[in-house]
């Protein structure tokens, strides 16, 4: 399925493609990069990216009808991460660390208790703006482990050379270096050999190695 996205004339590091028209977005907020500050900016900013969808377009972005918007909110924001190829050029230390945090959260976009689409709010020049919104089929997918109720530090894998995602759990405050790697869509359609799915989850002894792989191909 395409991802579409609305976005602001804004240049980040991120191989997702994008549809529709560049407008600018006035509001932002300049504070310490933190859950709530996160959340604060993408509910703020909420209406006026969703009033920016082309009238007959609203299904391309999760979204049933315009009335739909009057009843959307925002959910807990979830960092993203990635890991830079380089750093597993010479092999991988099986102490080592890996992920790379990002100035860069996605925000589920809910209606009626369902995850329709996403907001991404980035760092810019240490001020947090929403950039996107978008990416309607990843919403779907983080929204089966807010069902699972699960407890500890949560966050999203953004592999930007192979376009895929991975969801981290830390379930038992070890770090997220050794937490538990669940592939989505686009990381299972990359990574064809992997033992774990959305219910089962993969470690870094096993998904490390694979990443380096797939770096290297």
């Amino acid at each position: 399925m395409k991802i579409v996205w609305l976005r602001i004339s804004l240049v980040i590091f991120c191989a997702t493609q994008f549809i529709g028209g560049a407008f600018a977005q006035s509001r932002t907020v300049t504070t310490e990069a933190n859950e709530p500050a996160v959340q604060t900016v993408a509910m703020t900013d909420l209406q006026p990216f969703l009033n920016k969808i082309p009238a007959g377009r609203e299904t391309e972005y999760g979204f049933r009808n315009r009335e739909e918007f009057l009843r959307a909110s925002v959910e807990t924001p979830v960092q993203v991460f990635t890991i830079n190829p380089d750093s597993m050029r010479n092999g991988i230390d099986p102490k080592g660390n890996y992920l790379i945090p990002l100035y860069e959260w996605r925000v589920p976009v809910v209606v009626d208790g369902e995850f329709r689409s996403l907001i991404t709010v980035s760092m810019v020049n240490n001020t947090l703006k929403t950039v996107e919104l978008g990416g309607e089929s990843l919403a779907k997918e983080m929204m089966i482990f807010w069902g699972n109720e699960h407890a500890g530090c949560q966050a999203l894998l953004r592999l930007y050379q192979l376009q895929c995602d991975f969801w981290i759990l830390d379930r038992y405050g070890l770090g997220l270096e050794h937490g538990e790697f669940y592939p989505f869509r686009s990381a299972r359609l990359v990574f064809s050999g992997l033992s774990c799915s959305t219910a089962h989850p993969c470690f870094r002894a096993e998904i490390y190695p694979q990443i380096k792989r797939k770096f290297e191909e």
